[in-house]
């Protein structure tokens, strides 16, 4: 497995596992911008994902990191909610860094 496909692959693996998404439609359209069945046809094509889609997924973690990072400082939401905001802010952000480490060009 080349690298480019080995980041996409962890990072479907870290979100499904941390339940951030329900199925491989789900990452497709909502982590990759593409077409629901894009994370699939990588998968069983064997083909390589593009420089687009790995810095669309970097972009993804970065935008979602914050947006956590933030809802997790609200006053308006119960301690419970601001837990799990910080746990996913964390989850995202160790993900944001793995796949930045992935496309680091060596």
């Amino acid at each position: 497995m080349t690298e480019l496909r080995q980041v996409v692959t962890d990072a479907y693996q870290r979100l499904r596992k941390n339940n951030l998404v329900q199925s491989q439609y789900d990452f497709s359209r909502n982590w990759l911008h593409r077409s629901a069945g894009y994370y699939g046809y990588l998968k069983s094509s064997g083909s390589e994902p593009t420089a687009d889609t790995v810095l669309t997924l970097l972009n993804e973690c970065g935008q979602r990191e914050q947006f956590s990072s933030d809802a997790a400082q609200s006053a308006r939401l119960s301690e419970f909610a601001r837990d799990l905001f910080e746990k996913q802010a964390k989850v995202v952000e160790q993900l944001r860094d793995h796949v930045r480490h992935g496309i680091s060009f060596k």
